[in-house]
């Protein structure tokens, strides 16, 4: 995975709501896809509040498009207007599929059995995900299928699920390695998503900016295997 960038001196943009900070004005991060009003609050430039210079206080609470020149700790602002429109996504299954026959409640299962067979899994790191729906079937993605079906088939019957993990636990470790590196250099402020039911996948991380330390750890991290979104970016930079 490729991320580019944000250096000092370079021309960024950015989208969000302007909010007040106790010195000044900043950007706050905000979905283009929700929208809604900004809150009220005063913030403090944090991991997802940018700082602004030269931005009029008549844009206080305005969901605005900034750019300018990234200073390394603010954005001095030369161009702003409205938030562009963010072409939604189409519609997708995320829940559990309606027309599977019932199965028997796995809590009428022995839950000391079910624990035993899990832990040897757990342990081995050979899990990604586990989820039982409310139809009682339990959807796990795995790095290690014939594994899985030997523990868990005997315990789980017919209301098992399983599908190979798309990626080999050495990508999963790459991910954390990524986060960690955002965290201590204080730009991460929220990751989500994993796989729902029947494997469908949507782990993403949102970050101030792309520091050089996490461009050079994407590297590892395969097309797919994380989504990223930045409330600043370099201006020839791809939106997400």
């Amino acid at each position: 995975m490729k991320l580019t960038p944000l250096r000092a001196g370079d021309r960024a943009e950015g989208f969000g709501s302007v909010v007040r900070l106790v010195d000044g004005l900043g950007l706050k991060y905000e979905d283009r896809a929700t929208g809604g009003p900004p809150p009220p609050e005063v913030y403090l430039a944090v991991r997802d509040v940018a700082r602004l210079l030269h931005v009029d206080g008549e844009l206080l609470g305005q969901h605005c498009a900034v750019s300018g020149r990234w200073s390394g700790s603010a954005l001095d602002v030369d161009t702003f207007g409205p938030m562009p429109p963010v072409a939604r996504a189409a519609p997708s299954w995320r829940g559990p599929r309606v027309d599977r026959p019932r199965r028997p409640r796995t809590a009428t299962l022995d839950h000391d059995l079910i624990e035993r067979a899990w832990a040897p899994l757990w342990d081995a790191g050979m899990v990604v995900s586990r989820a039982v729906d409310e139809y009682d079937f339990a959807h796990v993605v795995t790095h290690d299928l014939d594994r899985a079906e030997r523990a868990l088939r005997p315990v789980y019957g017919d209301s098992l699920l399983l599908t190979a993990s798309p990626w080999p636990p050495e990508v999963f470790h790459h991910i954390e390695k990524l986060m960690n590196i955002g965290d201590h250099q204080e730009v991460v402020f929220m990751a989500g998503g994993g796989f729902a039911y029947d494997a469908e996948y949507d782990g993403y991380l949102a970050v101030t900016y792309v520091t050089e330390a996490i461009a050079a750890a994407a590297r590892d991290i395969p097309d797919g295997a994380l989504g990223v979104v930045t409330l600043l970016r370099p201006v020839d930079a791809r939106t997400p």
